[in-house]
């Protein structure tokens, strides 16, 4: 394959995460509004703990597994900011 075609390919993938992405932020939206009618709090820190451990669990190598895990740690806190600016609460 030459350089353009794997870049094509990164292009494609990466329309497809921006879309999930913001599938994603729209259910942190829905879940904000959960946690004001039930008073809960917006981080759940044992939930986050065993989300990164389970996501990094499927890379076949170390390298992998700590992207994985930053590319996880860097959607949890956007998450949690959308959570926050819907919920009137400060980033604790």
């Amino acid at each position: 394959m030459e350089l353009e075609t794997f870049r094509k390919e990164i292009d494609r993938i990466d329309a497809e995460l921006v879309a999930l992405l913001l599938e994603r932020m729209k259910l942190s939206e829905d879940i904000a509004a959960l946690k004001i009618k039930e008073g809960m709090a917006v981080r759940d820190e044992a939930r986050e703990k065993a989300l990164l451990e389970n996501r990094s669990s499927h890379a076949d190598s170390e390298v992998k597994r700590q992207a994985v895990r930053e590319v996880f740690e860097a959607i949890l806190k956007a998450s949690r900011n959308v959570q926050h600016t819907l919920m009137g609460t400060d980033e604790a």
